[in-house]
């Protein structure tokens, strides 16, 4: 949720990605608008920023999110390509360290699965 931090991660701006999200949530489509975050260690992994997003979704009337613990699958992707991988020497995120966050949106009425455990 944190611009500046979003670009020195991203090397892009959040506005475009959060103003998407206003004008979708607000549109007439009733399509079914679950966020999914990509979590990642040091970075986004605070709760002040997991406060920060649930702050958000409620402003904008969002009830589900979807929490994506990182992973190092793309290195190699990158590898291949003859590029860097900025976070390859990140380690990747244990489940069970998602579950305070987890909790954090659900104490705010917000549902929030872990991973690839979803109902959808």
């Amino acid at each position: 949720m944190n611009p500046e931090k979003h670009r020195l991660g991203t090397e892009v701006s959040n506005e475009q990605t959060l103003k998407n999200i206003r004008a979708l949530a607000s549109s007439p489509w009733s399509g079914r608008l679950v966020l999914r975050v990509p979590v990642i260690r040091g970075f986004n992994d605070d709760l002040e920023n997991m406060a920060a997003t649930a702050d958000f979704m409620q402003e904008v009337g969002l009830s589900e999110i979807n929490l994506l613990p990182f992973h190092r699958m793309g290195d190699s992707k990158y590898t291949q390509l003859g590029k860097r991988y900025a976070f390859s020497e990140v380690d990747s995120m244990p489940l069970e360290h998602l579950v305070p966050l987890q909790q954090l949106f659900m104490d705010r009425g917000i549902a929030c699965y872990i991973g690839s455990h979803t109902p959808f």
